[in-house]
């Protein structure tokens, strides 16, 4: 199950549950209107190479763009491993 499936049905594995539930209360609290849908990475070529680490396929579309490591709070991490 990929993102835009898991929130156009607020459904989720056992192990993402987590995270979905820890989004909805981000949004609900701030009051964020949040649309999600798919956008093929043909056409979406920076969000495409951002999801894969590709960083200098990024830089070469968008040079001045900044990335910066993320680490998620751990109640956000899903179910942890067996």
């Amino acid at each position: 199950m990929n993102t835009v499936q898991i929130f156009d049905s607020f459904r989720a594995s056992t192990g993402y549950n987590t995270i979905l539930l820890s989004a909805c209360d981000i949004l609900i609290n701030s009051d964020f209107d949040l649309r999600v849908w798919h956008i093929p990475g043909a056409t979406n070529t920076i969000a495409d190479a951002l999801s894969r680490g590709l960083f200098s396929v990024v830089h070469q579309y968008a040079p001045s763009l900044q990335i910066f490591n993320f680490i998620p709070p751990q109640c956000t991490l899903g179910e942890p491993p067996s």
